[in-house]
């Protein structure tokens, strides 16, 4: 088992659907650790792959499919969300 670059960043900047930077310190924190986490994990799969002989360029597909299975079970609240923060700035248009 590797263990990467504890130096390495994450995501620099962090936004939302609507391109809004998400500017909390905690959200900021818990989104990197995960990012790091799911890192490690998928490192230590990837190389117990290539351990067991199987292709470099299988696993990476095999681990693409997985990322685009994912689904959003928030989708309705992001859709709501992204209506609010529409109207909020159709409202701030408007106001002098």
């Amino acid at each position: 088992m590797r263990t990467l670059d504890p130096s390495r960043t994450s995501v620099s900047v962090w936004r939302s659907d609507c391109g809004q930077v998400i500017s909390c310190i905690e959200k900021i924190k818990v989104l990197n650790e995960n990012i790091d986490e799911l890192t490690q994990v998928a490192q230590d799969a990837f190389e117990d792959g290539l351990l067991m002989g199987c292709s470099e360029t299988q696993l990476r597909q095999a681990f693409h499919e997985v990322i685009d299975r994912l689904v959003n079970s928030y989708s309705k609240i992001s859709h709501e969300h992204k209506e609010a923060m529409n109207e909020q700035e159709q409202f701030n248009k408007a106001s002098p």
